[in-house]
C-alpha cells in the first residue's frame, strides 16, 4: 500500500474529507492537495499535521520497544 492509499485510509477512518486539511497543510486549492496524493509528495511535517488533526500520533518503534513520537511541536521519546 503506498503512503498516499495509507493517508487516504487514515483521513477517511477519521471521519473527516480531504477538503478538510487544505487548511491544515496551509494549502490554497484542492488540485495542490491532490497532486500530493498523485505524485505521493509528503513531508514529515504534513504527515504529523495530518496524524494530529486525525486524533492519531507519528512515532517510530525501535526494536527495544522505545517509541520516538513526532509532534508539530517537538519530538518526544516514550518507553
Amino acid at each position: 500500500m503506498s503512503n498516499s492509499a495509507k493517508i487516504r485510509y487514515l483521513i477517511d477512518a477519521s471521519g473527516l474529507k480531504q477538503a478538510d486539511f487544505l487548511g491544515i497543510l496551509g494549502m490554497g486549492s484542492k488540485q495542490s492537495l491532490s497532486n500530493k496524493f498523485v505524485n505521493e509528495r509528503w513531508s514529515l511535517d504534513d504527515v504529523i499535521k495530518i496524524a494530529e488533526a486525525t486524533g492519531s500520533k507519528l512515532a517510530i518503534i525501535r526494536p527495544n520497544g522505545e517509541q520516538i513520537v513526532f509532534s508539530a511541536d517537538n519530538a518526544e521519546s516514550e518507553e
